[in-house]
């Protein structure tokens, strides 16, 4: 992941002015940052995972580093900000979901989920909920349960509306479609970005 966003950051013109890596079962994250806090850089890149990734971030508020974090789709949780606290304040990453989105399929999965749990659904609810349905919808146009057979009804079903947006699927079975938006963290609770920014 680091070294995709190297690479569209060299692309678009962005500087990445140093790299620095780290052992995700380690404890001490701090001398990660006691050689970069005196440079001048707008953000850190964070391709790591929840835990570590909260920890890493906790320690470089504690040596003094104020700069936002931007991470990838493995500190996508609710449980992230319970590690990190408020220093993961601005944190920003992508996400194929997030609760207030617009249309009205991911509308309706928000409010059948809130009215089932009590809670607004995460990511990781909205991928599960639509790889059953589009699972479903395979097999209902197959008319069978065949694995092979659904595999090849999946790889032709186009412009599917699940909550996470319109996609298609490809021949080789990989997922078409720009599902993936921005959200920022603020006090706990992950907003659109565009919402989120002053």
């Amino acid at each position: 992941l680091a070294d995709a966003f190297h690479e569209r950051a060299s692309k678009i013109g962005i500087s990445v002015i140093t790299r620095r890596s780290y052992n995700a079962q380690g404890v001490d994250f701090k001398p990660l940052f006691a050689e970069i806090r005196d440079l001048h850089f707008d953000a850190i890149f964070l391709g790591g995972s929840i835990p570590a990734a909260a920890y890493v971030i906790r320690q470089a508020r504690l040596i003094g580093v104020t700069v936002p974090f931007i991470g990838g789709s493995g500190i996508d949780s609710p449980t992230f900000w319970d590690m990190a606290g408020k220093a993961a304040e601005g944190t920003i990453i992508p996400t194929a979901y997030h609760h207030d989105e617009k249309h009205l399929a991911s509308q309706a999965f928000s409010r059948a989920f809130f009215a089932r749990h009590h809670a607004y659904p995460d990511t990781w609810s909205a991928h599960g909920y639509d790889a059953i349905r589009a699972l479903a919808a395979a097999m209902k146009q197959a008319g069978t349960t065949i694995p092979i057979v659904v595999a090849s009804h999946l790889r032709f079903l186009e412009n599917w509306y699940g909550a996470l947006g319109k996609y298609s699927f490809t021949k080789e079975g990989e997922v078409s479609g720009d599902i993936t938006e921005f959200q920022i963290l603020h006090n706990g609770t992950y907003e659109l970005l565009e919402r989120g920014l002053p």
